[in-house]
C-alpha cells in the first residue's frame, strides 16, 4: 500500500528496515512531495532509527551519519560497493550460467558447447561492463547518503528474447543472409547467459536488503543489444568462439561462417 505525502509539519520520522521491504513510518515531519509506503509498527527484529528534519533545509533528512535524499519506493538503494560485490558474484557464476544455457546449442549435438564460450568470455564481460557502465544513478556512491527506490522489475528484465534487426548496409548482403541464423543462435546463447547473471545480481542485492535502479524494459533491451557492438574484444571473442565450435567441437555448419559471425563489420551492423 502506498501513501502520497505532500506536507506533514513537525520534526521526526521512524524508519524501519525489514526483511523484504523498507517501510517509512511517518509520525510528524516535513516531507518533500513524493510517494512513501504506508507504515506499520516496528517489530522486535526491526532496526529502528529516528530521522530528524533540519528546519533550515526541510527537504533534507538528518540521520546520524547519513542523509535520506530520496524516497520514491520501498527498498534501500544499494551502495556502489554492494552493487559491485553482486556484479562480481554474478561474473564468478558466469560459467555455471553458460552451462545452464547449453540447451540453446543442442541442435549442434551433445557436446558441452558452452566450453568454447567460457574460454572466450569477453563477449559477455565486455558487454556487461558496457551495460552497467552506461547506467546513471544505478547505485549510491555517497557513503553518507541513503535513498529509497522502487523495486526493479527483474522478472521482465531477465525474461525477454534476443531481437535485433540488421542494418540496411548488410540486410541484403549475400554473406549476411547466409550466416544470419548462425549468428543469431550464438547471440541467443549469450543472451540467456546474461539473463542468468542478472538473476544472480537480483538475488544478491535482495540478500543484502537493498536494490539497484534499473531502466525500463524497452531501454534495457535496447542497451543490451547496443553493448554487443563497436567493441573489438567482443568481435574477436565471437570469432575465436566460432572457430572453437567449428573445429574443436565439430560443429561443421560453422566452418566457413566464422569470418562473418566474428567480423567487426557484421557484428556492428547486426
Amino acid at each position: 500500500r502506498f501513501l502520497t505525502v505532500f506536507t506533514l509539519c513537525a520534526s521526526s520520522v521512524l524508519l524501519r528496515a525489514a526483511d523484504q521491504a523498507t517501510i517509512l513510518i511517518v509520525e510528524s515531519a516535513t516531507v518533500a512531495s513524493g510517494t512513501v509506503p504506508a507504515g506499520t509498527a516496528p517489530d522486535a527484529t526491526a532496526q529502528t532509527i529516528k530521522v530528524v528534519y533540519g528546519t533550515a533545509a526541510p527537504n533534507t533528512v538528518m540521520v546520524p551519519g547519513t542523509n535520506i535524499t530520496e524516497v520514491t519506493g520501498p527498498v534501500r538503494m544499494c551502495s556502489c560497493d554492494e552493487a559491485k560485490e553482486c556484479r562480481t558474484e554474478a561474473t564468478q557464476g558466469m560459467s555455471g550460467c553458460m552451462e545452464s544455457c547449453n540447451d540453446h546449442l543442442k541442435e549442434y549435438g551433445t557436446e558441452n558447447y558452452f566450453e568454447c564460450f567460457s574460454q572466450n568470455n569477453a563477449s559477455i564481460t565486455e558487454a556487461e561492463q558496457c551495460l552497467f557502465g552506461e547506467m546513471k544513478n544505478y547505485c549510491t556512491s555517497v557513503p553518507t547518503e541513503t535513498r529509497f527506490i522502487a523495486h526493479a522489475d527483474w522478472a521482465k528484465l531477465t525474461n525477454f528474447k534476443y531481437a535485433s534487426e540488421a542494418n540496411k548496409e548488410i540486410k541484403d548482403n549475400f554473406l549476411w543472409k547466409r550466416e544470419e541464423a548462425k549468428f543469431t543462435k550464438l547471440q541467443n546463447f549469450l543472451h540467456c547467459t546474461k539473463h542468468c547473471m542478472h538473476n544472480k545480481i537480483s538475488k544478491c542485492t535482495k540478500a543484502k536488503g537493498c536494490g539497484v535502479r534499473m531502466p525500463k524494459l524497452a531501454e534495457f533491451a535496447k542497451n543490451m543489444i547496443a553493448c554487443t557492438k563497436k567493441n573489438t574484444k567482443i568481435a574477436t571473442s565471437l570469432l575465436t568462439t566460432c572457430q572453437c565450435l567449428a573445429w574443436k567441437k565439430g560443429v561443421t555448419e560453422l566452418r566457413g561462417a566464422c569470418g562473418v559471425v566474428g567480423s567487426q563489420y557484421y557484428v556492428d551492423r547486426a
